[in-house]
C-alpha cells in the first residue's frame, strides 16, 4: 500500500492550496456509501474478500483527502470526509485483494456546502497493458500522465507510442461482459475480444486493437454480475 500510496500522491498533485479551490469556509462533509449491490458486495457482510481500500476525491489533477485503508475486517462501505472545498470532483473508489483491483468507481460528484450523503455505485476492476506498458490505477509506471473529470479518464502516454501503426491494448478486468465503443457510443474502426471469467475473483483479458490515427478516444462498458454497467470514458494523449 506504501507504494500505491506514493504513486498516486506523485501522479495526483498533492496541493495544500492552489488558485481555484474554493474558500476554507466553503467546505461539505461527505458521508460516502459503497452500494451493496454490484462488486462493492465483496465487502459486505462478512467483509472477508477485500484487504485495502482506496477512496477519494480528484478535481482534474489535484487530490482532496484521499484515504488509503489497510488490513480491512470490518469495513462494509461507510466512510466520512470532512474539509472538502465545495465544486465538482471525480470520486474515485478501488477495492483491492492482494494488491489486485477487484472493484472499482469512477463518479462524477457535486460537492456542497454542509452535508452531503454520497451513494457511490461500484462496478469490475480492470487494469490496462498499453503497447507493453503497465497501467493499473492503483501502480502506474513513470511512463504516465493520469487526469479524472466525472467519469473520463485521461491517460498521457509517450507521444511516440500514438505513432504506432496499431495501438494493442489489454484490458484486464473481472466484469461479466466487457465492450468497447467509440468515445460516443456508437461502434468504432477497432478488434475487440473478450470472453469473461469463470467467477468474480478471478480475471480475463480482453485484446483491443486500433489505428491512434482514426481513434483516441473510447468507451469502455464494464458489466457487474448483477448486470449493473458501469462505463468509464478514456482519452489518450501523448506527453
Amino acid at each position: 500500500m506504501k507504494k500505491i500510496i506514493i504513486t498516486i500522491t506523485g501522479l495526483l498533485l498533492l496541493l495544500s492550496s492552489c488558485g481555484n479551490m474554493a474558500d476554507l469556509s466553503d467546505q461539505g462533509t461527505v458521508s460516502v456509501k459503497l452500494t451493496e449491490s454490484g462488486s462493492s458486495r465483496y465487502i459486505a457482510g462478512e467483509g472477508e474478500t477485500v484487504d485495502e481500500a482506496i477512496l477519494g476525491f480528484v478535481e482534474q489533477d489535484v487530490m482532496y483527502n484521499f484515504e488509503f485503508i489497510e488490513e480491512i475486517t470490518d469495513f462494509e462501505g461507510d466512510h466520512l470526509f470532512t474539509g472538502i472545498p465545495v465544486g465538482d470532483y471525480s470520486f474515485l473508489a478501488m477495492l483491492l485483494s492482494d494488491g489486485d483491483i477487484i472493484s472499482m468507481a469512477i463518479q462524477a460528484v457535486t460537492i456542497e456546502a454542509g452535508k452531503n450523503d454520497l451513494i457511490i455505485d461500484m462496478g469490475p476492476g480492470f487494469h490496462f497493458l498499453i503497447n507493453d506498458l503497465d497501467f493499473d490505477m492503483s501502480d502506474l509506471e513513470d511512463d504516465y500522465s493520469l487526469s479524472l473529470s466525472g467519469n473520463e479518464i485521461t491517460i498521457g502516454i509517450p507521444a511516440e507510442e500514438l505513432e504506432r501503426a496499431q495501438m494493442e491494448i489489454d484490458i484486464k478486468t473481472n466484469a461479466s461482459a466487457a465492450e468497447v465503443l467509440n468515445y460516443d457510443g456508437t461502434a468504432g474502426p477497432f478488434t475487440w475480444s473478450y470472453a469473461p471469467p469463470a467467477d468474480e475473483l478471478s480475471f480475463s483479458t480482453g485484446e483491443l486493437r486500433f489505428d491512434p490515427a482514426a481513434v483516441q478516444e473510447i468507451q469502455l462498458n464494464l458489466t457487474s454480475p448483477d448486470a449493473s454497467v458501469n462505463s468509464y470514458l478514456i482519452v489518450f494523449k501523448g506527453l
